[in-house]
């Protein structure tokens, strides 16, 4: 969604038009930080990027503490 009055007030300007995000109002940020998706149950494909990402971290761990 891009601001629409700073949009409309440079549309014929010999740069070209200035398009800049508009600002999320109250009930859209409260809708993105909802956190709906978290109550539902995790998927196979979900368990398994969990699975790799925390050995993943375990041996960059183990590594560095071995390493130094």
């Amino acid at each position: 969604m891009i601001d629409n009055a700073t949009f409309l007030m440079t549309q014929n300007s010999a740069g070209g038009p200035i398009l800049r995000p508009a600002e999320l109002t109250p009930q859209e940020l409260y809708d993105l930080a909802d956190g709906s998706d978290d109550a539902k149950p995790p998927t196979l494909g979900r368990t398994i990027g969990g699975a790799l990402s925390l050995v993943l971290i375990l041996a960059i761990g183990g590594y560095l503490f071995l390493a130094v």
